[in-house]
């Protein structure tokens, strides 16, 4: 297995794929933000000129070396949204996250094969990076790595209470990992929620020999795995409370032979946006849901 690989991220759809891929986003747009029904709206899931433009000034499957330049990108293009919809909009709210998703991209690596659904205790060696906004010490990033807690279950503890030396925030995977949401959440009392603000989350698999199955947006499907979960179920929204809208992607796709399917991912890669669609939103008392699938990989 080309574990180096996975230090690289490059964009692994052609630019016709990327066009393709801000086709679906702007549909995805077009349903997030409109509350007139979809018909009225009809000729936004064809990009727009100024969508266009902005996927050839700054592609979407152009990943960051730092996060800065990838969320002026991303920022752009919910902009861009907001400025194609001139009628109100009609944001999720309540204890529910508004969902888009961006151009998968990364280097690939070959594996030799793939098994059938994991459970959370499975996905142990997994490791969750998350970068924040805000923190109370000024750190920049922090990552733990998931341990099985029981025979079918994973968790990831991060960050460190300065009150009770307790950890700031956790996620909980639970049994059959295609069967139950993953679950992220700050873990601090109402009176500490602003011990920190989370900005961007990645999970990467790669080290618990295990896989994110998503649908492909190639329709295509890697032998051995099956037809997936992609984030949220693909919708427009997932269970949750805190940020107005996370923006997914995966990073990093499996191939067995020839090239990757964009089916099966190393990682996972979340980007948080608060109500005013700054980077962050995720405090200590935030939550959320999603649902995602995992399979096995053998080296």
């Amino acid at each position: 297995m080309e574990f180096d690989a996975a230090l690289l991220a490059v964009p692994i759809y052609p630019q016709k794929d990327i066009v393709r891929a801000e086709q679906v986003d702007s549909f995805k747009c077009t349903r997030l933000l409109s509350s007139r029904p979809f018909p009225s709206f009809s000729f936004l899931t064809r990009p727009t000129p100024l969508l266009l433009t902005l996927s050839k000034v700054l592609p979407a499957g152009q990943f960051r070396k730092q996060n800065t330049s990838e969320k002026i990108m991303r920022k752009t293009l919910f902009v861009a949204c907001l400025l194609n919809l001139l009628m109100g909009s009609g944001f999720a709210s309540g204890q529910t996250i508004n969902v888009i998703g961006s151009t998968d991209t990364g280097a690939p690596i070959k594996v030799t094969g793939f098994g059938s659904t994991v459970d959370g205790a499975g996905t142990a060696d997994a490791v969750v990076h998350v970068w924040y906004r805000n923190h109370y010490a000024g750190i920049f990033q922090e990552s733990a790595r998931v341990v099985a807690v029981s025979p079918t279950d994973g968790e990831a503890l991060g960050g460190v209470n300065p009150h009770t030396s307790g950890p700031l925030w956790r996620l909980s995977i639970n049994g059959d990992t295609a069967a139950n949401p993953w679950r992220f959440e700050g873990l601090t009392t109402p009176n500490g929620m602003h011990l920190f603000e989370i900005e961007r989350i990645e999970i990467d698999l790669l080290h618990s020999f295990s896989a994110f199955d998503r649908r492909s947006r190639l329709r295509r499907n890697t032998r051995g795995s099956r037809g997936g979960i992609t984030f949220a179920n693909g919708s427009a929204t997932t269970p949750g409370q805190g940020p107005l809208l996370v923006d997914y992607r995966y990073v990093n796709p499996f191939y067995i032979t020839g090239r990757a399917n964009g089916d099966v991912f190393a990682k996972l890669d979340l980007l948080l946006f608060d109500n005013s669609l700054f980077p962050g939103g995720f405090n200590g008392i935030s939550w959320m849901e999603f649902a995602v699938d995992t399979d096995p990989f053998i080296p």
